[in-house]
Order: C-alpha cells, then sequence, then structure tokens
C-alpha cells in the first residue's frame, strides 16, 4: 500500500511528465489498435471455373464456380489455404508440382493429370497463377 501511495506521489509531483507519458501511450495504442484494424490490405476474391474430366463415376464437371484470391495459384487453391474447396475435391494432393491425387482418384504410370488454366498448359501448379473468370481444365488421362 505504502509503494502505491508513493507511485501516486511521484505522478502528482511530476504531472507534466505523467500528462505526457499517458498521451504518448495512448496514441500508440489507439495507433495500434487503427493499424491492424483498417491498415491491412483486403485480398481481391476473384471467381473461377473448374472443369474435371476424364474421372468418370460422376466425378466430372463443367465449369464449377469457385471464389479465390486474384493471387492464388491453382497448388494453393487446392491445399489447406482454402480448407472448404480442399475438404469438397477430397483432399487433393500437390507434389512436385502436379496433382498425386485428385477427387479420390491417384496419378500412376499410366495415367496422369493435366493442368490448363484458358487453354494453356501448366507444368507447373505452384507458379500457375489464375485470374478473374480463368477456367481451370483439370484432365485425368
Amino acid at each position: 500500500m505504502k509503494v502505491f501511495a508513493d507511485i501516486l506521489r511521484w505522478i502528482a509531483k511530476h504531472w507534466a511528465i505523467s500528462t505526457a507519458i499517458l498521451l504518448v501511450i495512448a496514441v500508440g495504442v489507439t495507433t495500434l489498435i487503427c493499424w491492424n484494424t483498417f491498415g491491412k490490405e483486403k485480398p481481391d476474391y476473384v471467381p473461377v471455373y473448374v472443369t474435371v474430366t476424364g474421372l468418370g463415376e460422376g466425378r466430372d464437371m463443367e465449369k464449377r464456380e469457385l471464389i479465390v484470391d486474384s493471387e492464388a495459384s491453382v497448388a494453393e487453391i487446392f491445399s489447406l489455404d482454402y480448407p472448404e474447396i480442399y475438404e469438397d475435391f477430397r483432399q487433393p494432393l500437390v507434389a512436385n508440382n502436379t496433382f498425386r491425387s485428385f477427387m479420390g482418384v491417384m496419378a500412376n504410370s499410366s495415367k496422369q493429370f493435366y493442368v490448363k488454366i484458358d487453354g494453356m498448359h501448366e507444368n507447373a501448379l505452384s507458379q500457375a497463377y489464375v485470374n478473374e473468370g480463368c477456367i481451370i481444365e483439370i484432365d485425368y488421362r
């Protein structure tokens, strides 16, 4: 209790310094709160369309719309970065820049997954970036 009283006496005696310190702390806290709330860049989300062929058994689809970040790669879209997409497509596996598994179908020595973005064949899925309205074609052959 005596320590608390001594602190209050020091603050009362040095009121100008105490006020300045309080203002600096208040401005700093307010700046941090506003920066974290309003200062961050919000990612642009865009629609992309996925067409899957060659899987059979009702797994093929045509132009299914997905909403993703405008700077996402195909590898990111079908990873845990987008948990809903990851679960909807039955936990696809991308390794060595290719699909090893997609919609529950595993690639093997005779059949593989081929990916096109707007008709252009993509070899490296981690560098295959999407843009607004693009069509991602995944063909299993």
